[in-house]
């Protein structure tokens, strides 16, 4: 694995060395003093990762990742910066993967850099990877981001208010968790709920992050989200449909300190769509194709054409984002939670089982091809008898949120 720090003080970059002496030879790190010079290293040879500093003349950290980002988007972005209320600092935010403050222990260090590059193990293709990589933002949908807008606009809006808007749409929660989660505020634990998330971060960063994402525009002129879904409400309502069961379910089973963890595992189950959609919207046709002739899931037939699915792909994107390894391993894994090495039915299964049932009980989606529950799995793990009453309570979900009405209603 290659490494490149970038600081512009060069007693800092001599402490990394010192911090890092135990990852000499497991990494092959580059140590440089200024942006230009991150430039011209990256121009001449491939780097997995990208370690710099915000404030450095002529040419910022900010710029450089944004460079870095455009040219370079294989390449996992992580901030590591003492200006942490910098108004650049926030900046970074939307272009670096991860932000961690000074002074860094170097066992967190170490943990964030070989995490951020075990999880190009999900992504197996190099141009997916790079495809990956480059996403900074995803669809939104133009209602929410109307509704959060004049939101915002209210002096006298509650952060109860902001967090029901956001927790209606896939990227908004997802990029949220990640800024909240990223050590830019240096929370003690870690935040699922989005509440929680707008009370920490504060409406400025909120606002920030709505005006942030551009591709409002893609999505009102019908961006695709990938077969089997026909449009981005579709996508929203079943994400919002699986995080409603799922949230049920860790209740049921884990306790009520678990409802957070499950309503963002099945919120983001399916944020690898967005991108595929963006990205290989053209092959949605030969996709579909490919799923009927062979008699597969979606999915299944995703993994045979490109090497991969829109779970793993989704779950590199979470991962290198820094969301909790947990939602990220529940989004990888929903669809085949017994890859999990685990004895117990937890947010993988969970999820697993939310989303097939959010996909049996909404006319809309093509349920032949859709997700298939893994009944194997569920017999294994001591739960297959539940799944007749968790099925009935989940149509009692469906009709108690209207979430069916969604899309109708927009």
């Amino acid at each position: 694995m290659k490494v490149l720090f970038v600081d512009d003080e060069s007693m800092v970059l001599d402490g990394l060395r010192n911090l890092l002496r135990a990852q000499r030879h497991q990494w092959s790190m580059t140590f440089v003093d200024s942006a230009e010079a991150a430039l011209e290293a990256l121009a001449s040879e491939a780097f997995d990762v990208l370690v710099t500093d915000i404030r450095m003349p002529k040419l910022d950290g900010v710029e450089l990742l944004k460079l870095a980002h455009r040219e370079h988007p294989e390449i996992v972005r992580i901030v590591l910066s003492g200006y942490a209320q910098d108004r650049s600092a926030v900046e970074a935010l939307f272009v670096g993967h991860q932000f961690l403050c000074k002074p860094c222990p170097a066992d967190k260090l170490a943990e964030v850099i070989e995490r951020a590059c075990s999880l190009k193990q999900l992504v197996s293709n190099s141009q997916l990877v790079k495809m990956v990589g480059g996403i900074d933002q995803l669809p939104s949908l133009p209602r929410v981001y109307a509704a959060l807008s004049q939101a915002l606009a209210n002096p006298r809006v509650r952060p109860a208010d902001v967090a029901a808007i956001v927790e209606q749409d896939v990227a908004m929660c997802a990029k949220t968790l990640q800024i909240v989660n990223s050590a830019f505020f240096g929370l003690p634990r870690r935040i699922a709920k989005i509440e929680e998330a707008v009370v920490y971060l504060g409406f400025e960063v909120i606002r920030n992050l709505a005006l942030s994402i551009e591709v409002f525009r893609a999505a009102s002129d019908g961006t695709s989200v990938g077969p089997g879904m026909d449009s981005l409400e579709t996508l929203q309502r079943h994400s919002l449909m699986t995080g409603a069961i799922a949230r049920w379910l860790s209740c049921q089973i884990r306790g009520p300190q678990a409802s957070d963890d499950g309503f963002m595992g099945g919120m983001l189950h399916d944020i690898g769509c967005l991108i595929v959609g963006a990205q290989f919207g053209h092959e949605s046709r030969r996709l579909a194709e490919a799923a009927e002739t062979w008699q597969i899931p979606f999915h299944e037939a995703e993994s045979k054409l490109w090497g991969v699915s829109h779970a793993e792909i989704g779950a590199y994107l979470l991962g290198i984002w820094g969301l909790p390894y947990q939602l990220v391993e529940a989004v990888a894994n929903h669809h085949a939670p017994a890859r999990v090495p685990s004895d117990e039915f937890d947010l993988p299964g969970m999820v697993h089982v939310a989303d097939s049932l959010a996909a049996e009980i909404d006319p809309s989606l093509d349920a032949e091809r859709g997700p298939q529950l893994d009944l194997d799995y569920l017999e294994r793990m001591g739960v297959l008898g539940e799944l007749d009453r968790w099925r009935d309570h989940a149509k009692v979900i469906l009709e108690q949120t209207g979430i069916h009405q969604t899309g109708a209603d927009s």
